[in-house]
């Protein structure tokens, strides 16, 4: 399931509010909590998963043939009951947190992060990374208020740019 809300759309004092959101939605769901639902996903043989990109965030669940229909429960549990337990919040920060330095010390990280300041400043979306500050402001109320989004919020279609036809003659 792609839901139209990514990192792009996270509000500048709560960078890494999209990568938060995402990581704790197997934290619980209405009706079950993270170990509820992973003994759940473990006994069926099938992998839940939710990640955010820039553009999107993205509820997925692989299985075979046989659990597919409660891929289907899950992943809509996933994106419509979060719960955000307050409990799991610290945890996931908590690691969240731990990845802040190493990206900063990897090349392969620390480049892009470089470009994307070189190209748009210390503007978002992509200019100001996540930091430690930004997910101590980040509170469950802010994460059911983002995670709602793309059920609220009409996303404004793509433009298309139409080009003339070319004139008779002419390849």
């Amino acid at each position: 399931l792609y839901l139209e809300v990514g990192s792009f759309n996270e509000p500048l004092e709560q960078k890494g509010l999209a990568d938060f959101t995402a990581s704790m939605l197997r934290q619980g769901v209405e009706g079950m909590d993270a170990d509820t639902m992973s003994r759940t996903v473990d006994m069926a043989g099938a992998v839940l998963s939710a990640r955010a990109s820039n553009e999107r965030t993205i509820i997925s669940c692989q299985a075979r043939t046989e659990p597919t229909e409660l891929c289907l429960k899950l992943v809509a549990l996933l994106a419509l009951k979060p719960t955000f337990p307050a409990d799991e919040i610290k945890e996931i920060r908590d690691k969240l947190m731990g990845g802040i330095k190493p990206r900063r010390d990897a090349p392969a990280t620390l480049a892009p992060l470089h470009c994307n300041t070189k190209l748009f400043g210390h503007q978002p979306p992509p200019g100001v990374p996540t930091s430690v500050a930004t997910l101590h402001r980040i509170t469950p109320d802010a994460m059911l208020h983002y995670h709602a989004r793309p059920f609220t919020h009409r996303p404004t279609p793509p433009r298309r740019t139409r080009y003339p036809a070319p004139a008779a003659g002419h390849p």
